[in-house]
């Protein structure tokens, strides 16, 4: 296991604020469930938010590989060690 506490900058920059999950695949949560939240998500937020899916099996325009291999909810912390997803986002909230 990987636990490095800073992987490795994912260098996306986003337009707008951004709405971030984690998905790790396993029994009780896989990309199916993660589709659901997304279009739950624009349903409510409309076009003023990005949806980004940080997941082990990226098979969307929208999902970005997750750089670390901890385990479970640990993957989470992911989302706050991203320096290029958080970065945009801060930019972002402070422009608005």
């Amino acid at each position: 296991m990987n636990l490095s506490p800073h992987p490795k900058n994912v260098g996306i920059h986003l337009a707008k604020p951004a709405w971030i999950v984690v998905c790790r695949h396993s029994l009780d949560f896989n990309l199916k469930q993660a589709t659901s939240v997304k279009r739950q998500f624009e349903r409510q937020a409309g076009g003023d938010w990005d949806f980004v899916c940080l997941t082990d099996r990226p098979s969307e325009d929208w999902h970005l590989p997750l750089r670390t291999d901890w385990p479970g909810w640990w993957a989470i912390l992911e989302s706050f060690f991203r320096t290029g997803l958080s970065k945009s986002v801060k930019q972002q909230r402070t422009k608005a």
